[in-house]
């Protein structure tokens, strides 16, 4: 797929994989989704964490949906609706809820990170690994969340480190400053 891009002076033909490499250079994929208030979902968020530190899980879900009636385009409510389910043991609807979260911020790593977590532990190798990587690509060049992507990643891609243990989690200090 080929188009024709012409400005004042100059034609040029260009391809879609180049214009989406310079998208990709600059770093920050912008969202196309309407901005939100984030005042308006904070009081609901906080009474769903509420609940799921009560153990009502399913009420906190339901607060969730209130929430997101009022906030459409708030992408916390799907990430505190990911990592509910992803604790639960329904990674599957995790994936979900974080895909839906992507799709409104499409730049926080930690976001991409605890999707490509969501989607490995449903047992989709390859969606883990692509996420791991947008993860890793989004988090700079240095910090605890790249770490921790790139570990996920040498797990994912190298099975035998996780299956031998060597590959466990272990707790990383933050960097000062």
């Amino acid at each position: 797929s080929w188009m024709i891009m012409c400005s004042p002076g100059f034609c040029a033909l260009a391809s879609w994989p180049a214009l989406l490499a310079v998208i990709v250079a600059r770093g920050r994929v912008a969202s196309t989704v309407e901005p939100y208030d984030r005042a308006v979902a904070q009081p609901l968020l906080d009474a769903a964490a509420e609940r799921r530190a009560n153990g009502d899980v399913e009420g906190a879900l339901a607060q969730l949906v209130v929430a997101e009636e009022h906030a459409p385009n708030d992408p916390r409510v799907p990430v505190l609706r990911g990592e509910i389910l992803h604790a639960e043991g329904r990674p599957a609807d995790a994936a979900a809820a974080f895909r839906r979260a992507v799709y409104l911020d499409p730049n926080p790593p930690a976001v991409l990170l605890a999707l490509a977590r969501a989607h490995a532990d449903a047992g989709n190798r390859r969606a883990a690994i692509f996420f791991t990587e947008q993860a890793i690509f989004r988090s700079g060049a240095r910090g605890t969340l790249r770490q921790q992507a790139e570990r996920s990643l040498e797990r994912l891609i190298f099975p035998v480190i996780a299956e031998s243990g060597f590959g466990a989690e272990r707790y990383v200090r933050p960097e000062p400053g």
